[in-house]
């Protein structure tokens, strides 16, 4: 752990917000790499400001509930491709975290 840098962002955080107030299934694929598309757009941005090798993204997902009808442990099985080292996902209607 002593080669993790944490610096501050004038981004905004990732939210995945739906207009029902809660994640569905159905279209979530579509919402997280829409986000995930937007963040690498800035990649080189993120890179070259620190002087970084790598780069990972943290994504919150607020909104997954018992009405959302899957289990976000379904993402494990993931793959996106994608520059970043790692995506992150923190869940906070269940405080878990999922690395795809």
């Amino acid at each position: 752990m002593e080669h993790v840098v944490i610096t501050s962002s004038q981004d905004s955080r990732i939210d995945l917000i739906l207009a029902e107030e809660y994640i569905a299934k159905e279209g979530f694929l579509e919402l997280l790499n829409e986000r995930i598309e937007a963040k690498e757009a800035k990649f080189h941005n993120y890179i070259s400001a620190a002087e970084f090798d790598s780069c990972w993204l943290l994504i919150i997902i607020d909104g997954v509930s018992s009405f959302s009808g899957f289990d976000l442990e379904e993402l494990k099985e993931i793959h996106t491709s994608n520059k970043f080292e790692k995506i992150i996902l923190f869940e906070t209607f269940g405080s878990k975290i999922f690395i795809l």
